[in-house]
């Protein structure tokens, strides 16, 4: 039982977020990166599952990827802050992932993300002409690098010349 673990680590003066919905760690077992919760008896087992993790003594909880009505009453139901990811407006918080909301991964867009910017290809032109320069040789330049002090390095090729 989950709850014990918590308990015991709570316990032990160790905070836990508790986290329900998509599990990114664990979404082979759940099916596939899906949205949970949007049938009424998954729906009723989180809204049950995050008061048992309340129970239990997490601080704080993450919904990810729960229908809005799901995360409305988990919210209502919880003290605890409770953060949203793809789970509506109703939670306490939001997060996103900053490689979505800056659109660097131009080809996968979950629904709930929101870009703000689309930097994917520009990131990928700045890499490309990185590595250009660095088998080149034109980076790193002078320009680019640290100089031993006036008359340092002179004295320091003479001092490892025997070496």
């Amino acid at each position: 039982d989950i709850s014990e673990h918590i308990k015991a680590l709570v316990k032990s003066s160790i905070p836990v977020v508790g986290h329900l919905g998509l599990l990114p760690q664990s979404a082979v077992v759940q099916g596939g990166f899906k949205v949970q919760a949007r049938e009424a008896s998954s729906a009723v087992r989180t809204v049950e599952d995050a008061l048992i993790l309340e129970d239990a003594g997490i601080c704080m909880l993450i919904l990810e990827c729960v229908p809005p009505v799901v995360a409305e009453a988990i919210v209502s139901r919880v003290s605890v802050p409770v953060i949203g990811i793809g789970s509506g407006p109703a939670c306490h918080g939001q997060v996103q992932l900053m490689h979505d909301i800056l659109g660097l991964y131009p080809r996968f867009k979950p629904k709930f993300v929101k870009r703000y910017a689309e930097l994917g290809c520009d990131v990928a032109e700045a890499l490309r002409r990185y590595i250009s320069e660095i088998q080149s040789g034109e980076y790193p330049a002078d320009e680019h690098c640290y100089p031993m002090r006036e008359g340092q390095q002179e004295e320091f090729l003479k001092r490892i010349n025997h070496l």
